[in-house]
């Protein structure tokens, strides 16, 4: 459980991530961003009160098994942020994404 960070709650990057549950909430920025040729596998993800519920960016590629938001201008962001890396992919089995969008730039893929 991640609250009130001054920008992303939780940042990870170039790895490979299992996490089995993640609630966070008023995050200033993005909920979870996920980027850099990460590999990440979550059960289960909470995002409310932020900016973004999850990026997933710069050539990295993972599944959300269930992924719910609420209060959040964005559910997820699929992009490249860095020219030396390409476009990312999600697959998401369930979603519920209240009150937001979901922004997919060219080239990445979003499955739902």
């Amino acid at each position: 459980s991640i609250s009130r960070s001054g920008n992303d709650c939780l940042d990870l990057s170039s790895g490979t991530y299992d996490i089995q549950k993640i609630k966070i909430s008023s995050c200033n920025d993005k909920g979870v961003s996920i980027g850099e040729k990460s590999t990440f596998n979550l059960n289960k993800l909470s995002v409310d009160n932020s900016n973004v519920g999850i990026a997933v960016k710069d050539s990295s590629d993972g599944f959300i098994n269930y992924l719910t938001t609420k209060n959040v201008n964005l559910c997820i962001a699929l992009y490249r942020k860095k020219t030396e890396f390409g476009p990312s992919a999600v697959k998401i089995n369930e979603l519920v994404c209240q009150d937001g969008n979901i922004y997919i730039q060219e080239g990445s893929n979003f499955e739902n």
